[in-house]
């Protein structure tokens, strides 16, 4: 017996000493050529093999392949040549294992690559093969003796370097993210794996490095791990494991750094099913948008007003202030999550908003932000919103309801100098549908209220707003500093677009303002006429009313000639059609007196356009000298003439 085995340990020996012979002594490059031509036929894509090729034996390494200048093309709708092309590529695998069926990377080392991966707009793929393509669907009997053939076979990889390399991917819509690689190493000796990166993403540099358990059991019940990275202007760390061979990942603890911005949590993500899902907790003290933003775009919007048109388009020769540009919603598709969220304060505009507090819910592409609490303007706000991208056009809307909230905060919200003060009722409740700016508020329905019960005017900010505009309209307001607001009320009805005022009313301690008309949102245009009547001053019925008119982004502003047609004729005739249609202004106890007096007008009624007609004449007739010189005298108050 031991004869034999030392026969048979002989007949391994000199089988083994024959294979490394083979091995050290067979000249691969030689066969390039054929290599190319098969690797050409079973890809269906021309594979260049222009460097030499060489292989090797290493007793740690194993197996070693190595190869230089390869290449592999596109398809022929792809947006270049080339699909990859490869400077130099050694590839390590160990002789054992394969025994096994396992397939032991021992070293893969790559640099000077370029692959760009791309989809076009038909969902073709360029990383889709003719053998993947071609290859025809497996068989659904399997013979028991064969059943372990079909078998995948065990992957383990040891180390990996990668350096001086681009990796692009360029999606459906052109747009191309390039990941240039400077150094990348995986390790996976051990009972540890370390995995570090080095390199740009579209251009911003990026690190991360990770830690876990050892790489071997990454497709385990449990996996542990920690990770770090940096990317201008983000620093994330997050520990946790990979449960359920990596079917879900549980973030014990993530953090997000930014700036001043601090954002922290915990995450439970689910990669089973139709798309990705994450539930958990966003926590901030304190967040500033413009922290989370890239730093040159930081920069940018750094140098812009607060409140601007995202992106102006162009109709009949004129600027609008409502983009037409599509939205990128796809992001909504993608992912399903249930997040509470709870930040602090939070920047907003030339003020901030505190405490928010919000439960955030996205399923089939339907995000709902409901409820959502929060200090909004000094006042606690409370609502909901909603975007639903399921179909198209997506569908929009917002419910938000906030009681005695401080008007000059609004103003500052929205990035404007505040120009009156006071506290008011803030109720809105708006949808819309649509893929842009433009077409959201072109199909936008709904109501938004505005109603309070004092203030003040802020005449410095009023007279660069108006100019003598103001003196003109609202007779002995010009020498006040701060005009008081007794009441105001401002209602609006949106209905496909078309928002009108649905009570429009001003009182102060001067004159009472009232307001008719509205704005169009699909071509973003306004006509509005303002009237005013005097306390202080007695203008014989002459103030007269304003017209606000033309496009939003070139407002006009004018006397409404029909107006003050009426004014001047009725004074000609004895006063009987005088009406300014201004109401006076009816107090209650206990109620707001431009609500009330909206809901129980006593004065203003609009005359009868017949009787306006005839006196209009009948004072032309009789005094159109007159006539002429008021409305010079108001032209020139108005205008400065």
């Amino acid at each position: 017996m031991k004869k034999v085995l030392k026969i048979l340990l002989l007949l391994v020996a000199i089988a083994v000493a024959g294979v490394v012979a083979l091995v050290m002594t067979f000249d691969v490059n030689a066969y390039r050529p054929q290599i190319a031509e098969a690797l050409t036929g079973r890809t269906g894509r021309t594979v260049k093999l222009d460097g030499p090729l060489s292989l090797g034996l290493s007793w740690r390494d194993g197996f070693v392949l190595e190869v230089r200048q390869v290449s592999i093309a596109n398809p022929p709708w792809a947006s270049r040549p080339l699909m990859a092309s490869i400077g130099e590529m050694q590839l390590g695998v160990g002789i054992q294992p394969l025994l096994s069926r396992k397939l032991d990377i021992r070293s893969f080392r790559l640099s000077g690559a370029d692959i760009q991966l791309e989809t076009n707009a038909a969902g073709q793929s360029n990383w889709v093969m003719k053998s993947a393509e071609s290859s025809p669907p497996p068989s659904k009997e399997v013979p028991a003796e064969k059943a372990g053939a079909g078998q995948p076979i065990a992957l383990q990889i040891r180390k990996v370097d990668i350096g001086n390399s681009r990796l692009a991917f360029r999606g459906k819509d052109g747009n191309v993210t390039v990941v240039d690689v400077k150094d990348m190493t995986l390790d996976g000796r051990g009972n540890k794996a370390k995995l570090s990166f080095k390199g740009d993403v579209s251009g911003a540099p990026v690190t991360f490095d990770m830690e876990g358990g050892a790489l071997d059991k990454m497709t385990g019940e449990k996996w542990p791990f920690t990770a770090d990275a940096e990317y201008a202007p983000y620093a994330v760390h997050a520990e946790g494991t990979l449960n359920d061979n990596m079917k879900n990942v549980l973030v014990d603890a993530y953090s997000l750094r930014a700036g001043g911005t601090t954002v922290e949590g915990n995450l439970k993500i689910a990669l089973g099913g139709a798309r990705p899902s994450i539930a958990g907790t966003v926590k901030s003290d304190k967040l500033n948008p413009d922290d989370l933003k890239p730093a040159e775009k930081a920069a940018e919007a750094a140098k812009e007003p607060a409140f601007r048109p995202a992106a102006p388009a162009k109709n009949s020769g004129r600027d609008l202030m409502f983009s037409d540009e599509p939205f990128n919603l796809d992001a909504l598709k993608a992912v399903d999550a249930d997040l509470d969220i709870a930040i602090g304060e939070m920047k907003a505009g030339l003020s901030s908003v505190k405490d928010l507090k919000a439960r955030l819910n996205l399923a089939n592409g339907r995000l709902l932000v409901s409820p959502f609490s929060m200090i909004f303007a000094g006042a606690e706000a409370r609502g909901q919103k909603m975007v639903d991208v399921s179909s198209s056009p997506a569908k929009m809307s917002a419910l938000l309801n906030a009681p005695q909230l401080d008007m000059s905060q609004l103003a500052e919200l929205y990035g404007l100098e505040s120009f009156i003060s006071g506290k008011a009722d803030l109720s809105l409740d708006v949808s819309s549908s649509g893929n842009s700016m433009r077409a959201i508020m072109g199909n936008a329905n709904g109501q938004i209220s505005l109603v309070a019960a004092g203030g003040t005017l802020s005449q410095q900010v009023l007279r660069e707003l108006a100019g003598s505009l103001l003196e003109a309209f609202a007779p002995g307001t010009g020498g006040l500093a701060k005009p008081a607001v007794n009441c105001m009320v401002a209602r609006f009805k949106i209905a496909n677009g078309q928002m009108q005022t649905d009570g429009l009313l001003i009182d102060t301690a001067q004159a009472t303002l009232a307001g008719s008309g509205g704005i169009n949102l699909r071509d973003e245009t306004m006509d509005m006429v303002l009237r005013t009547k005097p306390k202080t001053v007695d203008d014989a019925g002459l103030t007269p009313p304003l017209r606000i008119k033309g496009p939003l982004s070139d407002l006009s502003y004018a006397p409404d000639v029909a107006g003050v047609a009426q004014n001047v004729a009725g004074m000609l005739t004895g006063g009987a059609v005088t009406e300014t249609g201004v109401p006076d202004i009816v107090t209650q106890a206990g109620q707001n007196a431009c609500v009330y007096t909206l809901e129980h007008p006593q004065a203003g009624k609009p005359v009868a356009n017949g009787a306006v007609q005839n006196a209009v004449k009948k004072a032309g007739e009789k005094a159109r000298e007159m006539g002429d010189k008021v409305l010079e005298g108001i032209g020139n108050k108005l205008f400065g003439n």
